[in-house]
């Protein structure tokens, strides 16, 4: 397994989707070793691993060489396109019977097409590129390529997969594996519940964006009195300053930064909101909110590749009065707030919970394992 970084499960949804792989992978019994790209990092998700039986390996260079040389592995799961794209060649002429799986954790050219047709708020900035760009579709194209040399591709939704496949037409190259969290009992009823709470990682700017657009054109229409009661809580690594000035200008607006855990924030809330206006992939911050049993106002955004039913197991909003609106009821209205928490925990159980995750794993693995590895590169090369 490589990636970028140490899987830092407890600060972002990309490294905490990496890291519940490796770990579905040793139970399975597969023997597990970690490359990070980036030499630097927090010793104790190294322990972690390592208190895993997983061999880590921090930074790239003549090592990586030889760890994939000399290493006999049946399969290398890169997580994110360009990483692999730096790497493919190199794998497949020295270990030319190893698969090379790329996860996508989520489409970068789709979630940087959708930035770009945004209305601007305030606080952002004009994007400095369009997709008419050349830089654009570079790297969109590069992007598909490095897809396309992989003897298989794993995605979080249907959505995503289905997408891969139609655009390079290969109907068995991406197979879904959703991301998977832990169920957590419902303990919290509505009426010992305060607040609402966004989650994010900052470093990745849709997350950004979101907060901005809660805080700019959804706050301002939602009732003082309630927002006395229940002000906005921003958990996240590294908020910046924009988030701050937030909490400077507005008593309903308190900002927590990075936490251990977000699970006693998201049982002790009454209320998560998800109002995502771009991205891809799946929204990790609403599979949490949904398993820790706490109704969630999103936008269609939000929802996508999670098969959740607007109305039933969560509510859907995608102007700023209509969210400003949903959040209100979800606030004052128990029966509302108890049928959706039941529900939307009932279905991501589905397909989200460790068993049926590490089920669909195992099966994409094996099923490319009883075929022969890909070879050469390009896009014209055969199918999976």
């Amino acid at each position: 397994m490589c990636a970028p970084l140490l899987p830092e499960y407890d600060r972002e949804g990309g490294s905490r989707r990496i890291f519940y792989l490796i770990e579905l992978l040793r139970e399975a019994g597969w023997a597990v070793t970690f490359a990070a790209e980036n030499p630097n990092g927090d010793e104790r998700y190294v322990r972690t691993l390592q208190q895993r039986g997983v061999a880590v390996h921090q930074g790239f260079g003549a090592r990586t060489k030889d760890l994939f040389r000399f290493g006999r592995f049946d399969v290398a799961i890169f997580a994110f396109w360009y990483l692999a794209e730096g790497h493919v060649s190199e794998l497949r002429r020295v270990s030319p019977k190893t698969k090379i799986i790329v996860d996508v954790i989520d489409l970068h050219w789709l979630r940087n097409a959708r930035k770009h047709f945004l209305p601007p708020l305030r606080t952002t900035r004009s994007p400095g590129a369009t997709v008419s760009d050349p830089d654009f579709s570079a790297e969109m194209v590069r992007e598909l390529q490095a897809y396309a040399q992989a003897d298989a591709v794993l995605t979080a939704s249907d959505k995503e997969a289905e997408t891969i496949n139609d655009l390079l037409s290969k109907p068995s190259l991406a197979h879904t594996v959703p991301s998977h969290e832990e169920s957590i009992p419902a303990t919290v009823p509505f009426e010992d519940r305060r607040g609402i709470l966004f989650i994010g990682n900052f470093n990745h700017p849709p997350n950004l964006d979101a907060v901005s657009f809660f805080c700019e054109r959804i706050l301002p229409r939602i009732d003082r009195r309630l927002l006395a009661e229940h002000p906005l809580s921003i958990v996240g690594q590294r908020p910046p300053q924009t988030v701050f000035r937030y909490a400077k200008t507005s008593p309903f607006v308190r900002v927590v930064g990075w936490v251990p855990s977000v699970f006693p924030y998201l049982q002790s809330t009454r209320v998560s909101v998800v109002p995502m206006r771009y991205g891809a992939g799946t929204k990790t911050k609403l599979l949490q909110a949904l398993v820790a049993h706490t109704p969630t106002v999103t936008t269609t955004i939000g929802i996508e590749g999670l098969n959740v039913v607007p109305g039933r197991d969560v509510l859907l909003a995608d102007d700023a009065a209509s969210f400003a609106r949903e959040t209100e009821r979800l606030l004052t209205d128990p029966e509302l707030w108890t049928g959706l928490a039941d529900h939307g925990s009932e279905q991501v159980a589905k397909l989200h919970s460790r068993e049926a995750v590490r089920e669909r794993l195992v099966e994409v693995l094996e099923s490319k394992l009883r075929r022969p590895a890909r070879s050469g590169s390009g896009m014209r090369a055969a199918n999976p």
